[in-house]
């Protein structure tokens, strides 16, 4: 590690530089948050705003620190590279505003088709959800974000403050709605069987007496794709693919998994869930480690409590 840097003084060095970057940006603050983990560990994230008009922190973009500086400390990257990979995404981060539709947000017909779901980890985003727009379900927040589209290669979005219901005059029920519908129609959702990838909606593919006893589930871009078993339709889709009830787990934001409840049992998916974990710890990617049912009779997803006892 380049002379023993400290992680104060790293720190230091990524402000010094993101100063640097965003020097003539208007409305643009830099702010250090650190949250518990459940693993006793602190997340640490480095995080760059700047202003819209009336959305808080309409451009926000995060820097993981710990594992920044851890690459640095294994001597993975040297400071040079770490900054220069600060400096891309920052700049990156300021194409953003020439391309988005956050300035028209006030306006509500001008924004809806924009709007989009997008599932993050309630516990881990705790702080960041406080003043977002969503809805719970176990440690799942279906939050309500605006799709922004790839820039330089990489997705863009910024999620919705609840404040905006009183600037729309809408309900949040009646926002989310729109939200999900818009995410079905830019993001349809697709059914993975080992290696063959088909439409969920496929009415002529799939037969109730498949003997599949396990699918993914994910969209045509694979990304953001483990919200695709909420959207309206999915699970009850392929409960009747499968001919029962479901058990879902999550890989992380892109995938979701799926069982029939009669072929696994819930303690045997959490012993997988905790490999999963164990093998390919990714705190970036962590979606939820709960389990979740989908139950026919209902039409209803949710968490199968037994489990948590």
């Amino acid at each position: 590690m380049e002379a023993y840097m400290k992680y104060e003084e790293f720190i230091a060095a990524l402000c010094q530089k993101i100063r640097e970057v965003t020097k003539g940006w208007n409305g643009t603050s830099i702010e250090f948050r650190t949250t518990p983990q459940n693993n006793g560990r602190t997340l640490d994230l480095l995080v760059v705003s700047k202003q819209g008009k009336k959305m808080n922190g309409t451009y926000e973009l995060s820097f993981h620190t710990q594992e920044l500086y851890e690459a640095l400390a294994f001597d993975k990257m040297d400071l040079k590279h770490i900054l220069r990979i600060v400096e891309s995404k920052l700049r990156q981060a300021g194409e953003v505003g020439k391309i988005s539709p956050l300035e028209v947000a006030d306006d509500y017909e001008q924004i809806r088709s924009h709007l989009i779901i997008r599932p993050i980890n309630y516990v881990k985003h705790m702080e960041k959800l406080k003043d977002g727009m969503y809805d719970l379900i176990g440690d799942i927040a279906l939050t309500v974000y605006i799709h922004i589209g790839f820039v330089n290669g990489a997705y863009v979005s910024s999620a919705v403050s609840s404040e905006y219901l009183e600037i729309w005059n809408k309900g949040k029920e009646e926002v989310i709605k729109e939200a999900f519908t818009n995410t079905y129609n830019l993001f349809p959702p697709i059914m993975l069987t080992g290696l063959e990838a088909y439409s969920v909606m496929d009415t002529d593919i799939f037969q109730k007496d498949a003997g599949y006893d396990m699918v993914g589930v994910t969209n045509e871009v694979i990304f953001n794709g483990a919200v695709s078993i909420f959207l309206p339709g999915v699970a009850k889709k392929l409960s009747d693919i499968l001919g029962e009830d479901l058990y879902i787990v999550f890989l992380n934001y892109d995938y979701a998994v799926i069982h029939p409840v009669s072929i696994i049992r819930p303690e045997e998916i959490r012993s997988l869930i905790a490999s999963v974990n164990s093998d390919s710890p990714d705190e970036e990617g962590f979606l939820s480690d709960m389990i979740f049912t989908y139950r026919r009779d209902s039409d209803k997803m949710e968490v199968v409590k037994e489990v948590y006892s």
